[in-house]
């Protein structure tokens, strides 16, 4: 990293496909270029929360932005107002993205987290289902 020019760098965006990988390049970063804005894209939930075990802040989801709009667009293929589909992927987003930050809590124990997961799927049903425009 040092010959890349990691010392003078403002910024490392971290985008490698295999997750093990982005981790050792974390933490090599972390420890040695500690000025360094770390931007990272992760593979899935649990890879989130192994860079935030290492100290990165500024994370995306490889597919959850994409996998958000699409659904947005189905919603709406399938007869519910623009607006309507917007809200509900608002709602879900906010939720989903709070879950995210507190299962790092826990996300090592399976047990808590299908508990959760429980949870919310009723919490979203529930919300989701009082946003409903009436018939």
């Amino acid at each position: 990293m040092r010959a890349a020019g990691a010392a003078e760098a403002k910024v490392l965006v971290i985008a490698l496909e295999d997750v093990k990988e982005s981790l050792q390049v974390a933490e090599h970063a972390l420890r040695h270029f500690p000025h360094l804005t770390i931007l990272a894209r992760a593979r899935n939930r649990r890879h989130v929360h192994l860079l935030m075990d290492r100290g990165v802040t500024r994370i995306v989801r490889e597919t959850y932005h994409s996998s958000l709009l699409l659904t947005e667009w189905t919603l709406e293929a399938m007869g519910l107002e623009d607006t309507d589909a917007k809200r509900t992927i608002d709602i879900f987003r906010t939720k989903d993205e709070s879950l995210l930050v507190n299962e790092h809590g826990y996300y090592d124990d399976e047990k808590q987290l299908i508990q959760t997961q429980r949870q919310i799927i009723e919490e979203l049903r529930g919300l989701l289902e009082a946003d409903e425009p009436p018939p």
